[in-house]
């Protein structure tokens, strides 16, 4: 239940509005122009080339899969499925900003699979060390 909050909480505050996901009956917002749909195993998201960045990530958690425990290294990675290419590593160098994962690696460890793909840049959002490591941190706390 916890994981799932979670989910709810960062997918709204990603999002403009709540997104409800489900392998059987997807419902997702519409393809916007200049936006791709990017469909992992493990969630979909929306790429933005422009931006280099996804305008929302949706993903089920379930109770097993939130209980899951793979250990996992840190390997962002470009994202094969973004047919215009995704963010690189080196977009962050010198820039004051961390990559945020909007798929968060703590969801994902059910599966090698889903913590590779949470690791994709496509899932990462641009983040100021401190709201990463302290405000994310208290909100999870609260959760």
């Amino acid at each position: 239940m916890i994981a799932v909050m979670r989910m709810i909480l960062v997918t709204g505050i990603v999002l403009t509005g709540l997104l409800a996901y489900s392998q059987e009956n997807p419902e997702l917002p519409a393809e916007k122009p200049r936006e791709e749909i990017v469909r992992h195993e493990h969630y979909t998201l929306s790429f933005v080339e422009g931006y280099e960045l996804a305008s929302w990530v949706a993903y089920e958690l379930t109770a097993e899969e939130a209980s899951g425990s793979l250990e996992y290294k840190e390997k962002y990675l470009e994202d094969p499925l973004v047919s215009t290419g995704s963010a690189t590593f080196r977009d962050y160098k010198k820039t004051g900003y961390i990559p945020g994962q909007l798929a968060p690696v703590e969801d994902m460890r059910f599966s090698e699979t889903a913590v590779k793909e949470s690791f994709y840049l496509s899932n990462i959002a641009p983040q100021k060390l401190a709201f990463n490591k302290y405000t994310w941190k208290r909100i999870n706390d609260m959760i």
